[in-house]
């Protein structure tokens, strides 16, 4: 009789503790779910949001694109109406000035039309997003910190398989909007210019396909995303600046 009281307790003492063991990793195991299931929720709302900021900016883009026939002129940041638009593409036609004499000899340019940079800001405004004016000189010269500070503005890098829809790609004297990444090195952008392809007076904005992005105006110098894709993102990311001429603002 003994023998079997002490075997019923220490199967009672057995059963009791790999109960408590069970209880405990169970507990455990909850936890660590319940942390993931925080961490991906946490994370596509994160997702969700980016994308939606980005969908903005490209939309924006788009919008300005498709409404105006507007000029590209160096210093130009405005956009006017129909008729203002119409005049300063005339004055542009007649009188052909010079690349920075168009707001001296058409000045009602200075109500309608645009450069790349004031064109990028617009773009920008025109999503929502808090966007001060700043040259491309201005988007090289500044470091990381500054730009995020001042003008809301995270510095990626250089690494274009890290560039988004709706960031900013800069070049020596010249800025664009990156529309869509299609592969290594690829993607379709829009800018304000007065290269090549442009024409005439109210081609300024272009839209242009599968263009080489590292080296489309000359060398990739930087990569800029506007804070709010990040999220409204608290700290800039680091990144290194090469070294940059001095040039006339932009």
């Amino acid at each position: 009789t003994a023998i079997w009281y002490y075997q019923g307790v220490s199967m009672t003492w057995k059963s009791v503790k790999m109960r408590f063991v069970f209880f405990k990793y169970f507990r455990a195991i909850v936890k660590v779910l319940a942390f993931l299931i925080c961490v991906a929720v946490w994370d596509s709302r994160t997702v969700y949001a980016n994308d939606a900021v980005q969908k903005k900016i490209v939309e924006s883009a788009e919008k300005i694109f498709n409404q105006y026939e507007i000029s590209y002129v160096y210093g130009g940041h405005q956009l006017g109406g129909k008729g203002e638009c119409e005049r300063c593409n005339a004055c542009l036609e007649k009188n052909k000035p010079s690349r920075d004499d168009k707001l001296k000899v058409c000045e009602v340019c200075s109500r309608c039309s645009l450069d790349c940079s004031h064109f990028t800001q617009m773009v920008f405004s025109g999503a929502g997003l808090k966007s001060p004016y700043l040259t491309t000189q201005t988007m090289l010269a500044l470091s990381p910190d500054e730009l995020f500070r001042n003008y809301h503005l995270v510095a990626i890098g250089l690494d274009i398989s890290q560039a988004q829809d709706g960031d900013l790609l800069v070049y020596r004297g010249h800025v664009v909007l990156l529309k869509k990444l299609r592969g290594p090195n690829q993607g379709d952008i829009i800018h304000a210019t007065s290269g090549r392809d442009v024409r005439g007076p109210g081609q300024g904005l272009q839209r242009e396909r599968l263009v080489l992005l590292n080296h489309f105006r000359g060398p990739l110098l930087r990569i800029l995303r506007h804070k709010e894709v990040l999220g409204g993102a608290s700290q800039p990311f680091s990144a290194k600046l090469r070294p940059v001429e001095k040039r006339n603002p932009r």
